[in-house]
């Protein structure tokens, strides 16, 4: 199993947080160059459209979409209450990574994040010891 990106999604698609565990993208590339733009912006969609699909199909409005696979990829999805989605790309395998989106969730953004005095809402996440904390939480899926 190999994670390959990390992004934290606020609701209007704007990216709060990104991470690039292969190759060498960041944050300010994918805010500023166009074709990364797009695929930030597709890659926020897929969640929306995903959502809509889920909630057309179920009898019940539960929003418990976790994820779906590629030929290359897995696209992981946690969703909180505040419509902040963290998404997860991972190889194709069979591991299950809702607890690990929620790990970070409630363990790391919360404790680190929200309940920084300096933290704005919807602002980049520019918390050392947060990037800190998620990168000793990812340790075992690198």
């Amino acid at each position: 199993m190999v994670v390959y990106e990390l992004f934290i999604i606020n609701a209007p698609g704007k990216c709060l947080y990104y991470e690039d565990y292969i190759g060498n993208n960041t944050l300010e590339k994918i805010n500023n160059e166009k074709s990364e733009q797009d695929r930030l912006k597709n890659i926020h969609g897929i969640a929306q459209a995903i959502k809509h699909f889920a909630k057309g199909l179920s009898p019940s409005p539960i929003n418990n979409f976790k994820s779906f696979s590629t030929t290359k990829y897995k696209y992981n999805i946690f969703e909180s209450a505040s419509s902040l989605r963290f998404v997860l790309l991972t190889s194709v395998d069979e591991t299950d990574y809702t607890e690990l989106l929620r790990y970070i969730y409630s363990n790391l953004y919360l404790e680190y994040v929200v309940r920084n005095p300096l933290y704005e809402k919807d602002s980049v996440i520019t918390s050392t010891i947060f990037k800190e904390k998620l990168r000793e939480a990812m340790k075992s899926y690198l």
